[in-house]
């Protein structure tokens, strides 16, 4: 259970610190969010370009620690189903309902792009965000389970935080399954996009978290 809590509480870390990062930002880049004057709105497509691409990074950042987090903890085998489909869910939608403007994907920058809905520049510099916020969370992770706060940690530690498969199947299989999940999203999101945001990101969780049961 210790090592749960630990793991939890790595998670509840990371997603604060990350909120406060983005609100700091917001203040800093936006300083005139909210007003209703003129043509000026808080909708996240009226986000200055700058402000854009660190809410991406910051978001991105705070994906990625708690992918890697959650794949050590769901690797252990600490978890029963039901509990780790609970955290996946809650997990999902968590990060749904902070991210913002944020997709935290190459391939959706790309989309935007093609779609007209964003310039090549903003995109090029929203992928660059989302590799370094990459890299910087897999070192941050390191120091993080260097600290040996649980045993999980200490054994991960141990094992220099080798990464093993968590599909145990073949890298055609893996692609294959990947590609199904990831279109079964985006179709899915598609069917859904008239939704109201607070009933969208129940949606998506809960997608998600089917996707991965399966």
């Amino acid at each position: 259970m210790e090592n749960v809590l630990v793991s939890i509480s790595v998670l509840a870390g990371a997603v604060t610190v990350c909120e406060v990062l983005r609100r700091i930002a917001k203040e800093l880049l936006w300083p005139w969010r909210g007003r209703s004057k003129g043509n000026l709105s808080r909708s996240p497509h009226s986000e200055p370009p700058n402000l854009e691409v660190v809410v991406e990074l910051f978001s991105t950042l705070q994906l990625c620690i708690c992918t890697h987090e959650l794949r050590l903890l769901g690797s252990s085998g600490l978890l029963g189903l039901i509990p780790a489909l609970t955290l996946t869910y809650l997990a999902t939608l968590i990060h749904v309902s902070t991210f913002g403007s944020a997709t935290c994907n190459p391939v959706s920058c790309l989309e935007h792009y093609l779609c007209g809905q964003s310039n090549g520049q903003i995109a090029a510099a929203k992928v660059l965000a989302q590799l370094a916020a990459a890299s910087v969370a897999r070192q941050l992770m390191e120091l993080v389970w260097a600290l040996d706060m649980s045993d999980l940690h200490w054994y991960h530690h141990q094992r220099q935080y080798k990464c093993t498969s968590t599909l145990n199947t073949t890298a055609e299989n893996g692609l294959v399954t990947e590609f199904t999940c990831a279109f079964t999203l985006r179709a899915a999101l598609f069917r859904f996009h008239l939704l109201k945001q607070r009933h969208k990101i129940h949606v998506v969780a809960a997608l998600i978290t089917f996707l991965v049961f399966a």
